[in-house]
């Protein structure tokens, strides 16, 4: 039996919203969205992320889905450095290990900001659109440092302009394992492309069973591969280009 209660009905109800309506999220609430954020767990209690207020309405419409308000959750270990210097001792931006961390600390702050504000009644979309912006441009935008920080993640938020006709479904089989990692049978994997294909489980994106059959694709995962996660992301390289500028590839051990 799977228990509920008002904190599980609040994660339960989460849900992307891309269509925002004009309502205002008052300062009050968004310093508590934002406080709660804090809270969220962190290796070494450092905190190694920065949060980019974004109030600005053109920047909001063009780069944030039209959201009342958007948060940029940024690794950052630029204040770490700072602390080093300080005290006399030498330190280094950190390496993959450290991105590892530094990202997981950032996603459980952001994660925890998107709980918080649907309790308030406030929704949001995660997004990665940054990436896809340009980051040469996103550290411009945002007065980035030009080392030890990178722009994660970013939560629009607002209030929905109407309700989605839907929740998306989430897949169980082969997600969770008890004792011990077990791969999927040929049979569940049959089953689960069946399940994201159908309609009715909500799993798809920007498809249908109708748009598959006319486009003459067998089920989902055949699109999915085909048309929309081709492995040659064109901002790839940029990524990787300004990550290794932030010391975060470098290896220094």
């Amino acid at each position: 039996m799977i228990i509920m209660n008002e904190t599980l009905k609040t994660i339960h109800n989460l849900r992307s919203i891309r269509s925002f309506s004009d309502r205002d999220i008052s300062p009050d609430i968004l310093e508590s969205i934002i406080d709660a954020s804090l809270r969220a767990a962190s290796s070494s209690a450092r905190q190694p992320y920065s949060i980019i207020v974004i109030e600005d309405h053109d920047l909001l419409t063009k780069f944030f889905y039209g959201g009342n308000k958007a948060l940029v959750y940024c690794i950052d270990l630029n204040r770490i450095a700072a602390f080093a210097k300080y005290v006399g001792k030498d330190w280094y931006a950190g390496d993959i290990v450290d991105f590892v961390t530094c990202s997981t600390d950032t996603v459980l702050a952001a994660q925890t900001a998107v709980l918080a504000g649907k309790s308030l009644g406030v929704d949001s979309l995660i997004t990665n659109v940054l990436h896809r912006t340009g980051l040469e441009k996103v550290y411009e935008i945002l007065n980035l440092p030009d080392h030890n920080v990178f722009p994660l993640i970013t939560l629009s938020f607002g209030y929905a302009k109407s309700e989605p006709p839907f929740q998306k479904g989430r897949a169980r089989t082969g997600i969770v394992h008890y004792g011990r990692y077990q791969e999927m049978t040929p049979e569940e994997i049959k089953g689960q492309v069946d399940f994201y294909s159908r309609d009715e489980n909500h799993m798809m994106l920007f498809v249908s069973e109708e748009k598959l059959h006319e486009k003459g694709f067998k089920n989902y995962f055949e699109w999915f591969f085909t048309e929309w996660w081709d492995g040659k992301s064109s901002f790839n390289q940029d990524f990787y280009s300004i990550l290794t500028k932030m010391g975060f590839l470098k290896n220094n051990h």
